[in-house]
């Protein structure tokens, strides 16, 4: 079985390029206290050809700065200086949560983001850039999109950054089931569960064993399903093959409401959580389902992981 961290993080601040010999280059992470980057990773990729050349492990848990976001910043001796170089960040399932580029954007080729187009932040740094600067994300929000690139200004390196602020972000989400269901088919794709905020659910078929355009529908139900994180084994109920099993994480007692179509890319449901302190710790846990009744490879009914979140404030 398992359960784990929905929550992201992010690349938050970064430096690359300064006057005179190169110091201190770094990139910094954000994302919501408690979480812990064992197993995560950043991956450097030249604009010059789009390969990886540089992988480095994260560690440790990210503590407060502001509020429930908090921010950890690590070394990275030899990133390049452009133009369209790149850095990756990559989550525990070896997924590539973002991929950012400067002076420029790419496509890598090769890695775990082979084939991805990354963002460009759309500010640099320079031969001429004081040392001690870097580029930062400014603005209010509670997740990496939220905020708009600035700089180069003094750095921040493990601390908010200037003219930046963590709002809400208090909420949990944690992963589960025991492995019949793909890793990668329902995320947290947005936001917190916290009150009076929104937060968006993302359903995916991440092996795109069904049909583009295939339905979509999310469970939801307050109470836990038996036998939680695992659940109910489902006969042709699953994404991988007709003849395998899905696992049914979810209690009977639900609701059942549709998502967006699947178009090969998460289905996603923003959910709005009344400003109510009297909901803070209460739980519900979700299940989503791909339907492709025409699919040639006869899996008709595809199930993903379950999700359970606690509400906070």
């Amino acid at each position: 079985s398992h359960l784990r961290d929905a929550r992201q993080a992010w690349i938050n601040e970064f430096h690359y390029d300064n006057a005179g010999t190169d110091q201190g280059e770094m990139v910094e992470i954000a994302g919501p206290v408690g979480l812990n980057l064992i197993g995560w990773r950043l991956i450097g990729y030249n604009g010059n050809g789009g390969k990886a050349y540089s992988t480095h492990s994260l560690s440790g848990a990210i503590t407060a700065s502001s509020g429930c976001t908090g921010t950890l910043a690590f070394a990275f001796p030899g990133l390049q200086n452009g133009p369209r170089d790149a850095i990756a960040l990559v989550n525990p399932d070896n997924r590539v949560v973002e991929f950012l580029s400067y002076e420029g954007a790419m496509t890598a080729t090769d890695g775990v983001a082979v084939g991805l187009r990354t963002v460009d932040v759309g500010v640099a740094e320079s031969s001429t850039t004081p040392v001690g600067y870097s580029l930062q994300r400014q603005g209010a929000g509670v997740v990496g999109t939220d905020f708009t690139w600035g700089g180069p200004i003094p750095h921040t390196g493990g601390w908010i950054n200037t003219q930046q602020s963590f709002v809400s972000g208090c909420g949990q989400a944690d992963l589960y089931g025991c492995g019949a269901n793909p890793i990668g088919s329902m995320l947290l794709h947005s936001g917190s569960p916290s009150i009076g905020s929104t937060f968006g659910i993302g359903i995916h078929n991440p092996l795109n064993t069904q049909a583009v355009g295939a339905s979509v529908l999310l469970a939801v139900s307050p109470a836990a399903p038996p036998g939680f994180p695992c659940g109910l084994a489902l006969p042709g109920f699953s994404m991988r093959s007709p003849a395998a099993s899905g696992e049914l994480l979810v209690h009977p007692n639900m609701l059942v409401v549709s998502a967006p179509v699947w178009n090969g890319a998460p289905s996603v449901l923003g959910l709005a959580i009344p400003n109510n302190l009297a909901l803070v710790g209460s739980q519900a846990y979700f299940q989503g389902a791909c339907l492709s009744p025409g699919a040639s490879n006869g899996i008709t009914i595809g199930l993903t992981e379950g999700m359970r979140i606690v509400v906070g404030r």
